[in-house]
């Protein structure tokens, strides 16, 4: 019986397709800010349109190479029909080539001082594209400009307080929660970009999501580079 041939030697392994993120929310909510201190970059610099905020993962010798993750930000409503996000392309296989689909990881978000914001998310959030490259992403809720909610005066059980109604002129933490669970969302997560309050939970979960997808996506392709192995193992006799 003839011996299997040795496989051929690999090339060096090819970075890994960055993590792509899209924040979704009403005009003026806080989400050039947010990034803006997400990703430490300098408010003063330009930023490019349709470029994405990096979060680049530090080097480690004692793990492999960890993806970038890439934050795009959008306005909504969405401009349905549209069938796709339409983001750039982060396949490095693919550079130049065709729009990628869906975004990785979803962020919708409103402002804390503005409960319109969080009022219209259910009629926007069924506007938006339905994935098809794969079953779902993560969706994730985040209220912005939470430092505001302590600046706006109200007075509980004093008839509502200067709007003259009985709800709160801001979204409430519980509001928030609430809306996550309507809607069908992963998480509910709020901060403030101007104090940095909670900034550090907010990034600890959006980078925590991140490396989930993309240690999965890991797992699946070294099974398939494993199963790949096996039929280069096989021989006819």
């Amino acid at each position: 019986m003839a011996s299997a041939p040795a496989p051929p030697p690999r090339g060096p392994r090819a970075p890994p397709r960055p993590v792509v993120y899209l924040l979704l929310g009403a005009p003026g909510c806080g989400k050039t800010a947010f990034l803006q201190k997400l990703t430490k970059s300098d408010p003063k610099e330009f930023h490019p349109p349709h470029h994405p905020y990096i979060i680049r993962a530090k080097p480690s010798p004692s793990r492999p190479p960890s993806p970038e993750l890439h934050f795009y930000a959008g306005h909504l409503p969405w401009p349905t029909p549209t069938p796709q996000f339409g983001l750039p392309s982060e396949d490095p296989s693919t550079a130049g080539g065709g729009p990628v689909q869906d975004p990785d990881i979803l962020l919708l978000t409103f402002s804390i001082p503005h409960r319109r914001t969080l009022l219209s998310l259910p009629s926007l959030h069924s506007t938006l594209p339905t994935p098809s490259s794969f079953p779902s992403y993560p969706i994730l809720l985040l209220g912005l400009q939470r430092d505001a909610r302590n600046t706006i005066p109200y007075s509980p059980g004093g008839g509502g307080g200067a709007n003259g109604v009985e709800e709160p002129p801001f979204v409430t933490p519980s509001e928030g929660y609430a809306m996550a669970q309507r809607l069908g969302l992963d998480r509910y997560m709020e901060c403030s970009a101007l104090t940095g309050e909670l900034m550090d939970k907010v990034e600890e979960d959006i980078v925590g999501a991140g490396v989930k997808l993309w240690l999965g996506r890991e797992v699946q392709r070294q099974e398939e580079r494993e199963e790949e192995g096996l039929w280069e193992g096989c021989v006819v006799v």
